[in-house]
């Protein structure tokens, strides 16, 4: 009986390190490094035109324009933030800031797909 309580506390506890590790963001960007990348996000959602159209010249060879629209936006964001990055504090990205980065764009994500979803 013991043994099976045990074990059910191990699993337990595998499985609260397991959440810690991988669904908690670790947070490493500066205040004004993360506003430097939302600014970008924003902007990058006033350009959703530009987007739009520039997945509009690969029609023949995407089928899903939005999704191609997203990942060029998703790219430019990324892109943009890490040179930026880079340029201001004379480094490349660490393993945290990279993670956080990423969190900020996906939790975004949505808000940039529904931009260019709604041009025409």
């Amino acid at each position: 009986m013991k043994v099976g309580t045990f074990t059910n506390k191990a699993y337990l506890f595998v499985a609260m390190i397991f959440i810690f590790r991988y669904y908690t963001p670790i947070m490493g960007l500066t205040r004004q490094l993360r506003e430097t990348l939302e600014q970008l996000i924003d902007d990058t959602i006033k350009q959703a035109k530009m987007f739009r159209v520039s997945a509009q010249s690969f029609k023949p060879l995407v089928s899903e324009e939005v999704d191609f629209a997203l990942g060029i936006a998703v790219g430019e964001i990324h892109g943009g933030f890490y040179n930026y990055f880079t340029v201001v504090s004379r480094r490349p990205m660490n393993d945290e800031e990279l993670v956080e980065m990423y969190h900020v764009i996906r939790a975004r994500a949505s808000e940039i797909r529904n931009a260019i979803l709604a041009v025409e």
